[in-house]
């Protein structure tokens, strides 16, 4: 199978009212060009997180329509399923 697209984890610089100025990461999407497809701003404060869920949504040739849906789902079993 060809990937079309790749998913990368990238620190970015937020800020918030109530917490300032933060670092998070964010995951972007590309095609084969290097154009950007997607953004998904805020994903995670945790870089090894982020680069896991980039490497798997990658690895799943991941249509970026989704990119929210898989995000949802991921922090759902990382965190609310004990």
């Amino acid at each position: 199978m060809t990937m079309t697209v790749s998913y990368q984890a990238v620190e970015c610089t937020y800020t918030d009212p109530l917490l300032g100025n933060y670092r998070a990461y964010a995951i972007v999407c590309r095609d084969l060009d290097g154009a950007q497809l997607a953004l998904l701003d805020d994903f995670s404060a945790d870089r090894a997180e982020a680069e896991a869920f980039a490497a798997q949504i990658t690895a799943a040739d991941l249509d970026p329509i989704h990119l929210t849906d898989a995000a949802c789902d991921f922090l759902y079993l990382q965190y609310a399923v004990q």
